[in-house]
């Protein structure tokens, strides 16, 4: 469950509070506002201070926060803050993240990137990078947003850019995959395993298989996972180090080599 910044700020506004407001983030530095009666008078963010902290700290959607009610000695550059206005432009960011969200799916929606989609000669940044490799087609948004080092809202933002440019798509992941998708997964995991136990790799992926699918009516991507971790318990240690030389960085395999 993501929350706002104004979300927090905003009752401490209303009930003129004096203190420090600490944001605090898995990984630091964590965010501190000021205020008095109210009014906001410092924002800090480690060694980024002022309006360039609070675009950042609005960006950031996890973290936890408390206030300490009490007279604080003010930043050793007070500023004269215009609160109403810094309230309103967290009131956007607020509204905002439900919409990209649901135009997402929602937080277990898995996407998939297709580099083909668009064109070669497209450049894309090293955050852009990072997000389309972590868009396999096994991890859902919230795996995403823990797996990038970059702003949550910014994530999202390129997550939205990426479906309208159709360089990736929506897989339903629940779904029973047809004869031609399953066999997209399961033809080339048998023929990497192959190269490894030789002949009984069919017998593995079917018992395995067979496993996993149970009662099912097919094989779902939401099964994937799953079914690497069932493969590679039946494979020994050295198995597993001479199947990493076949499977490459290709993150599907390598799902199977760390199960």
């Amino acid at each position: 469950m993501y929350k706002s910044l104004f979300a927090v700020l905003k009752p401490i506004v209303a009930y003129k509070s004096t203190g420090r407001l600490d944001i605090v983030y898995d990984r630091p530095p964590n965010g501190r506002i000021f205020l008095s009666k109210g009014s906001v008078t410092g924002i800090s963010l480690g060694d980024v201070e002022g309006i360039d902290a609070l675009k950042i700290m609005s960006k950031t959607l996890t973290f936890a926060s408390f206030m300490t009610e009490e007279p604080l000695p003010n930043p050793t550059e007070t500023k004269a803050y215009n609160t109403l206005n810094i309230l309103k432009q967290l009131s956007k960011i607020e509204k905002f993240i439900p919409v990209i969200l649901n135009n997402l799916g929602g937080n277990d929606t898995i996407l998939s990137f297709d580099r083909r989609a668009i064109g070669k000669e497209v450049q894309f940044s090293p955050i852009e990078l990072e997000i389309s490799f972590a868009l396999n087609g096994t991890n859902n948004i919230k795996q995403v947003m823990d797996r990038v080092d970059a702003l949550e809202l910014d994530i999202l933002n390129t997550l939205m850019r990426f479906l309208k440019n159709k360089a990736a798509s929506k897989v339903l992941s629940h779904s029973p995959m047809n004869e031609e998708r399953r066999n997209r997964f399961i033809k080339p995991l048998e023929e990497i395993l192959a190269e490894v136990t030789g002949p009984v790799a069919p017998v593995i992926i079917t018992q395995s298989l067979e496993a996993i699918e149970g009662d099912k009516v097919a094989l779902a991507f939401s099964d994937l996972p799953l079914l690497y971790a069932t493969v590679g318990y039946h494979l020994e240690e050295d198995e597993k180090k001479e199947l990493a030389k076949f499977a490459g960085e290709d993150p599907i395999w390598t799902e199977l080599i760390s199960s």
